[in-house]
């Protein structure tokens, strides 16, 4: 149509300049007023309704009209049947099932021509009349009205419903103006007049609240902030623990009676002392610089203190699988961050994730802690904040996870960090353990003119106990435990030279054999010695040697 009016433009004022010349002609407009005497117009009135120029031209006798206001009402016309055409298109009008309608509105949604689609409920295509009370629905895309799922959001925050793009889509969507159209052609259809109606619309008041965008920021912020501010704390704990086994200083504290279990309690005591301090500190600032306002800083700090025990659990699960300080500084801070990132993408999902799978994300302590920072945040954004009788139950509408389910999985973290670090330093306690083994011969002066040797085996990082060393009693009772695979063949090896010998302690990471001191044959030791040294490699040993002391440095 735009390519036909436009020709029509370049062409007519051509022929119309030709049609008023040959009216012009005096035989010729004889002839028109000759024929045109009953008529009520005459030539005159053709050459000005031909007229080209300026309206100020025409004769003041004639009336103002001519072929352009014509051509222009017709334009007009059929312009506005062609977008009469349209809408009824984009409408979607039909009075076929929804279900038809759904998949022409589908059609046009790929198109981009997709306004409204109406479905008449009490009206069907044999229907003569409008029945008294007509039922239609409007359906339009998603992303021009609310959605009607939903009878209220998942999370009230305070605050009227006025945001213009997303809580009032009936208005600029055009739904409410489309519904009052077809109202409107009810009425008059049904009564023969046209109401000169309006509608008012007015939003309904709202209480006074406290707009805080900075709760809104914290939610997403806070969780990840706590996990940068350790990452440091977690390299340098990791590291002294790794250092400590690398340098031996582990192994060797064993050797003078000190037990795994002291060892770690020192380690916890150390880190939970510089890192509670920081979170006492943490709390402090956060209640006394209003960063919070409402909840309670006794839940908030034993909230901070279980994500750093749980902190420092993790740490001693990190360092059981590294040998080397320096690389352990440098991945633990890395994997400690990189555990964190599940807890975003359950954020983002969080409409389609469920208890259970929350509880699953939570053996992360730091998804944990970011499941009860949202909570934190979200009662704190409702005026509410956190208390003791809020800590069970969601500001979310259905949800069944809780602040004290996230404390609780910290605490459960903690627990099973503590029972994995434990299991996997006594399986596997250091690399190689099966064929880095240290043979150390202790000869101890028990008085003047006797003699007692200790000849003590240990590995590299301390020898490995078996997969199911839970289940045997000597681990639990501190007594000597049945010898296995290489250390089978050690003994062995120790009774052949010296058959006196006899095993008296073999606490994990080594093995002590009181030698006789009656009978005293430096050739049995010289052999015994002598084979250790060109069987070194074979029975899975990296070094061996000799000490003595006075039964007086015993005491």
């Amino acid at each position: 149509m735009c390519l036909y009016i436009t020709y029509v433009n370049l062409i007519l004022p051509h022929n119309v300049i030709s049609f008023q010349d040959t009216i012009r002609n005096p035989s010729v407009m004889d002839f028109i007023d000759r024929s045109l005497e009953e008529a009520p117009f005459s030539s005159k009135h053709i050459l000005n309704f031909l007229h080209n120029g300026p309206p100020e031209e025409w004769h003041h006798d004639m009336p103002n009209l001519d072929w352009r206001d014509i051509f222009n009402l017709t334009d007009r016309v059929i312009r506005m049947l062609n977008q009469y055409g349209d809408v009824s298109s984009l409408l979607g009008k039909d009075s076929s099932p929804f279900y038809a309608v759904t998949h022409r509105a589908l059609d046009l949604l790929e198109e981009g021509k997709f306004w409204a689609g109406l479905v008449f409920t009490n009206m069907f295509s044999w229907t003569s009349s409008v029945p008294p009370h007509v039922k239609f629905k409007i359906r339009m895309d998603i992303d021009m009205v609310e959605r009607t799922n939903k009878v209220k959001d998942r999370y009230w925050d305070p605050g009227p419903r006025a945001d213009p793009m997303d809580d009032l889509r009936y208005v600029w969507g055009g739904f409410a103006y489309l519904q009052d159209i077809i109202e409107h052609g009810i009425i008059r259809t049904h009564t023969g007049k046209e109401w000169p109606l309006g509608v008012y619309l007015q939003q309904f008041p709202y209480p006074c609240y406290v707009d805080d965008l900075f709760m809104l920021t914290l939610n997403r912020c806070f969780p990840i902030f706590m996990v940068l501010a350790w990452v440091y704390s977690v390299s340098m704990i990791v590291k002294s623990i790794v250092l400590e086994k690398e340098l031996r200083l582990k192994e060797t504290l064993k050797t003078i009676g000190v037990t795994n279990g002291v060892i770690w309690s020192t380690w916890f005591i150390d880190s939970f002392f510089m890192m509670g301090t920081s979170t006492a500190l943490l709390t402090a600032i956060i209640m006394g610089g209003r960063v919070l306002n409402y909840s309670n800083p006794v839940i908030l700090f034993l909230f901070l203190l279980s994500f750093t025990t749980a902190t420092i659990m993790q740490c001693f699960l990190l360092s059981v699988f590294f040998n080397q300080a320096n690389l352990a500084a440098a991945c633990c801070g890395i994997i400690y961050f990189t555990l964190y990132l599940p807890h975003i993408f359950c954020f983002a999902w969080q409409d389609r994730i469920t208890k259970d799978m929350k509880i699953m994300a939570s053996l992360l302590s730091q998804v944990a802690f970011g499941f009860g920072t949202e909570y934190l945040s979200r009662y704190e954004e409702q005026g509410m904040g956190l208390q003791w009788d809020n800590i069970q139950t969601s500001p979310l509408e259905g949800d069944e996870f809780s602040f004290l389910t996230s404390i609780c999985m910290m605490g459960l973290d903690t627990v099973l960090y503590a029972a994995l670090a434990w299991y996997l330093d006594n399986v596997f306690p250091g690399q190689c353990v099966e064929k880095n083994r240290k043979v150390c011969l202790h000869h101890r002066k028990c008085a003047k003119v006797m003699f007692c040797f200790f000849l003590i085996i240990t590995g590299e990082y301390g020898i490995g106990r078996p997969l199911y060393f839970p289940l045997l009693p000597c681990y639990w009772l501190n007594s000597v435990s049945p010898a296995s695979g290489n250390m089978e063949s050690i003994t062995a090896l120790v009774h052949h030279h010296v058959p006196q010998a006899r095993l008296i302690e073999a606490i994990g990471q080594e093995l002590t054999f009181l030698l006789p001191n009656r009978n005293f044959q430096p050739r049995a030791y010289a052999s015994l010695f002598r084979e250790l040294e060109e069987t070194l490699v074979d029975i899975g040993l990296s070094s061996f040697g000799v000490s003595d002391s006075s039964l007086e440095e015993v005491r």
